[in-house]
């Protein structure tokens, strides 16, 4: 679920699909070895609506492996699920583009998003474009 309001409240668009995802490019994580996005584009509409949100990942800030160090059973366990949860915080940038057909919003600025996931690879589950 998405949505965008102005800076008085007033609903621009909602999107309550799963948005377009791609990754423009990639690095691979040194702690869990998992392919992460560096670069990472959603893409939402709403009729003739269309936003597009890029992170652009400038350096890792900190990164976990929760499969680390757990006993071989548990280690045994989780990868017959097809599980092995990590985190990812990063410092980045974000970039926002906006248009509805009359007006087109641009807009960007710095932030620090955290990528957490379970299983053993990110990309096979995120991109869809």
């Amino acid at each position: 679920m998405m949505f965008l309001q102005d800076n008085t409240g007033k609903l621009l668009m909602e999107d309550l699909h799963a948005p377009k995802c791609r990754f423009i490019q990639e690095y691979q994580e040194k702690l869990s070895g998992k392919i992460y996005p560096k670069v990472i584009e959603y893409e939402f509409s709403q009729g003739d609506k269309q936003l597009k949100y890029t992170l652009s990942q400038q350096n890792e800030l900190e990164a976990r492996d929760a499969a680390a160090g757990v006993p071989k059973l548990i280690s045994l366990f989780l990868k017959l699920k097809g599980l092995h949860p990590s985190t990812t915080r990063n410092f980045a940038l974000g970039q926002m583009e906006y248009q509805d057909g009359q007006t087109a919003i641009s807009r960007k600025g710095e932030m620090i998003y955290e990528f957490i996931y379970l299983g053993l690879t990110v990309k096979d589950k995120m991109e869809n474009a």
